[in-house]
């Protein structure tokens, strides 16, 4: 399985599971019967890393109305803070897990209406966690804006013309 999740400005955002079984059993004879299995199972989920920050970037999808500008710059092209630019600039964050399973087993028929089963299962599970540290630049958008100033360091202040 390849689903991509619904974060489009993330670097990666996607889940992928590979999964494998396999039974077999054959009757050795009338008296025994012998039968194994296998099952292997790889789940991959990345995601951007931005779980630590003060708040979950799925807040702002109700926080906020939808006329919040998102994934706009400020005057001088750099980047505001807020939730497309923090995901589009996060690192890539990533869960793992793994899980094996192996069994044997033995049918022994003693008489014919009794029988002994002999099973013997091992199983294996894995957890692999990747988390970055939360990396960013922009401006915030709820303080007042930075003065404009020219190559000179002049103050530019803007009219209702521009």
């Amino acid at each position: 399985m390849n689903q991509e999740g619904m974060m489009k400005a993330a670097k990666h955002d996607d889940f992928r599971r590979y999964n494998a079984s396999v039974n077999l059993s054959s009757e050795i004879n009338k008296y025994v019967t012998v039968r194994a299995g296998a099952l292997y199972s790889d789940r991959n989920k990345r995601y951007p890393g931005v779980g630590t920050t003060v708040a979950d970037p799925w807040l702002y999808l109700y926080r906020w109305s939808r006329l919040m500008p998102e994934g706009v710059q400020d005057q001088h092209g750099r980047d505001l803070r807020e939730p497309v630019s923090e995901i589009a600039q996060s690192n890539t964050d990533n869960l793992q897990n793994k899980y094996f399973n192996v069994n044997l087993g033995a049918t022994f028929n003693i008489t014919k209406n009794w029988d002994a089963q002999i099973d013997y299962t091992y199983a294996y599970q894995a957890t692999d966690r990747n988390n970055s540290v939360i990396m960013f630049k922009g401006g915030q958008t709820w303080y007042s804006p930075e003065p404009w100033t020219d190559k000179d360091g002049n103050r530019v202040y803007v009219d209702e013309k521009w």
